[in-house]
């Protein structure tokens, strides 16, 4: 991915259907495409776990029985049982998205599949990118997500860009958030993050209201972030928090790490 005005860091929201999901069309003006509002969230889901999120992700069933993701998740088994010393495999597929990934004027599929829930908040994830009946790459990693989304080519490199969405609700807290990656010409990397929901009006801490973020960006300019506030649990109101700025990078060394599976690693079962 080539750089272009800054790096690129973004949680999200994202939302399914039981087809995949399609990039955002970008807009044809100069108007900032919207990645992601955070204040759609008006109220906090029932429920809820690592491997059961209490929002309804996209039904991935229909990719539970494709032979290039069956080879995928082969080799992400072998992959896992050897990584994680506490590896209990609860296999789910999750969601995919549509785009060209990999290489320019493609058309591929992203599946995204969670091998197990455990450790808690770091699950054993898996990525299976396909262009056909062909399996291309196959990625894991270890990050809370259970949707993933195609962004547009934002940086004029002919690939799309991928959201991977993730929730965590514990406790009476709810926190949400997504990386956005990029493959180039080293494997996958992704750009950094930003929470875009907090609520924690679940806890007994007192009415503590809700912090949410909506997220915008000009194709070939930098993504901007506007941070709002919730000022009580009971508000259907969000007051601005400051103005509208930048996306900051994000350190190295909180990176997501993904590693490319050979293709050869596992046959299928």
């Amino acid at each position: 991915m080539r750089p272009f005005a800054a790096n690129l860091v973004v949680y999200t929201v994202l939302i399914g259907c039981a087809q995949g999901l399609s990039p955002i069309q970008a807009a044809e003006d100069p108007s900032p495409i919207v990645i992601v509002e955070g204040r759609t969230r008006a109220a906090e889901p029932s429920g809820g776990s690592p491997d059961k999120p209490a929002e309804p992700a996209a039904d991935g069933s229909r990719w539970e029985t494709s032979p290039p993701v069956l080879q995928a998740i082969a080799a992400a088994r072998s992959y896992w049982s050897a990584e994680n010393p506490v590896y209990e495999e609860r296999l789910r597929v999750w969601t995919s998205a549509s785009g060209a990934f990999t290489r320019p004027g493609v058309e591929q599929q992203a599946v995204l599949f969670m091998m197990s829930p455990i450790p808690r908040g770091f699950p054993s994830m898996g990525l299976a990118i396909l262009e056909g009946d062909r399996l291309v790459r196959t990625i894991a990693f270890a990050t809370l997500a259970q949707t993933v989304r195609a962004i547009p080519d934002l940086d004029g490199d002919g690939r799309d860009e991928l959201a991977f969405s993730g929730m965590f609700v514990g406790q009476g807290t709810v926190a949400q958030g997504v990386t956005l990656a990029a493959f180039g010409e080293e494997g996958l990397d992704d750009f950094g993050g930003a929470s875009i929901y907090e609520s924690s009006c679940g806890a007994g801490y007192g009415d503590t209201g809700a912090l949410a973020a909506r997220l915008s960006v000009v194709p070939g300019s930098e993504i901007m972030i506007e941070h709002y506030r919730q000022p009580s649990c009971d508000s259907e109101t969000w007051e601005p928090v400051g103005e509208p700025e930048p996306l900051e990078p994000i350190p190295a060394e909180r990176k997501t790490v993904y590693t490319e599976i050979s293709l050869g690693d596992a046959a299928l079962p």
